[in-house]
């Protein structure tokens, strides 16, 4: 990821029943790091309907690594076990620094993959 204007894509599947956590690297143009200190993030995954499946700030967590510009996402097991086979939907990443409004960083779709071992 970097820091555009046009705002990046990215798809995930996730394992119905299981962890899912993504780490992404936020970077400047000259693929440096961008340092996370009194940054803020949310994150929301929205089945394609629109009806709400997953807050991050709720259900989930985000956390960083501010010296590598690193952003995980992670949304636990017993969430995860709510999709049904073949679900899909949009997901976004936002942030904002200090008392500033929420921009957009990263978004895209997502989709469900079956749970093998149960």
């Amino acid at each position: 990821m970097s820091c555009l204007t046009n705002i990046p894509e990215y798809k995930f599947s996730i394992e119905i029943g299981s962890i899912f956590s993504k780490k992404l690297r936020w970077k400047d143009k000259f693929k440096e790091p961008i340092i996370l200190a009194g940054y803020t993030f949310q994150s929301q995954f929205r089945y394609s309907d629109g009806e709400l499946f997953c807050d991050l700030n709720i259900d989930g967590s985000i956390t960083i690594e501010s010296s590598t510009g690193t952003i995980t996402l992670t949304i636990p097991k017993d969430k995860t076990r709510e999709l049904k086979k073949f679900s899909t939907g949009d997901w976004s990443l936002e942030y904002k620094v200090a008392d500033g409004e929420f921009k957009s960083l990263i978004r895209g779709s997502w989709d469900t993959i079956s749970e093998v071992t149960v």
